[in-house]
């Protein structure tokens, strides 16, 4: 037999994930940044969309999305206050959690520049007002998701037990083909967005290198009355935007894996020398049953396999061991 390595089961991951096809997730970043940043009735005809309202006037809406020449490396996609509401919206092609975080980070961005261009009195007996929050992300990468989930920032707190005095929600939405269809048919803008992304990843799937795909699927569009006011426009710069970042660096995705692997493999080292050590310790104790074995040696969590080594180290039976630890239900 072979040798199996260090980590077994990681080259025919390798092997897969090198047989995809990699695009930079930043060229659909800027593509919807540029579909909606730049045209303020797309970008209304969106909040529409999310949120069930008619607001007519484009002029009514005022964007604030940050800069990083002025806010050094604090950039978020699209921001814009109507009606006393903040709405801040990021394009993903990556599934995130951190996005709570993220957005958390933005909002303080934006209320202090809020709070400075009002020059108000933080620190005053006077309330301030602030426009109220709305985090969105729409989201076309690969994972599979609903067509809505929610992010929270509590599912990032360490100590589960104290109540926080802090959440932020973050409404997730999955904007490939297929999901979100009432939202799709209410803003006919982001459908065709859907639909261009949607015609480039078939492409791709279906073995056309990435410049052939971005140009079929782009003329594919033109052809069927999609975004046909914005490629007409835009045409070149899209095709430019589209093939500059769809480039691999395969080297570097190699690297990466790898680390992941090693990684990967010294988090299982550790749970499977701890659960050896609290064998060792049952074994004290006469013959250890095998659902217990198979009870501890399954277990994935190394905080709760180093809890159990304490008790497995003090308990005076089996019996006690699987008390305390509810390994007896």
């Amino acid at each position: 037999m072979g040798k199996k390595g260090i980590f077994p089961g990681i080259r025919p991951r390798l092997n897969v994930y090198m047989r995809r096809p990699h695009i930079n997730r930043k060229y659909k970043d800027r593509l919807f940044c540029a579909l909606f940043g730049q045209d303020r009735e797309a970008l209304l005809q969106l909040y529409n969309a999310l949120n069930g309202t008619a607001y007519t006037d484009s002029s009514q809406l005022t964007v604030v999305t940050l800069d990083n020449i002025i806010y050094m490396k604090m950039v978020n996609d699209l921001a814009f206050v109507i009606a006393g509401v903040l709405n801040l919206y990021e394009h993903q092609s990556t599934y995130n959690p951190n996005m709570p975080l993220r957005f958390l980070l933005y909002i303080a961005e934006e209320y202090d520049r809020i709070t400075h261009r009002q020059n108000t009195d933080i620190y005053g007996e006077k309330l301030v007002m602030l426009p109220t929050p709305q985090c969105v992300v729409f989201y076309n990468g690969d994972k599979r998701t609903a067509d809505e989930e929610l992010l929270r920032l509590s599912d990032a707190f360490q100590n589960k037990d104290v109540p926080a005095d802090l959440e932020l929600t973050v409404h997730l939405r999955n904007i490939n083909l297929g999901h979100n269809r009432n939202l799709m048919r209410q803003c006919p803008r982001l459908w065709e967005y859907a639909s261009l992304v949607g015609r480039i990843k078939e492409d791709l799937a279906s073995g056309f290198p990435i410049k052939t795909a971005v140009e079929e699927a782009v003329s594919y569009c033109l052809e069927q009355g999609i975004l046909t006011d914005f490629l007409r426009e835009n045409r070149s710069g899209v095709l430019g935007m589209l093939r500059a970042l769809t480039e691999f660096d395969e080297k570097k995705h190699i690297r990466l894996m790898k680390q992941y692997a090693r990684e990967d493999g010294l988090a299982e080292g550790m749970l499977t020398e701890r659960a050896a050590t609290i064998l060792e310790f049952l074994a004290a104790h006469g013959n250890v049953p095998a659902d217990l074995q198979a009870r501890i040696t399954g277990q994935t969590d190394i905080s709760t396999l180093r809890a159990w080594t304490h008790i497995a180290a003090h308990c005076d039976s089996l019996a006690d061991f699987m008390e305390k630890t509810g390994c007896n239900g």
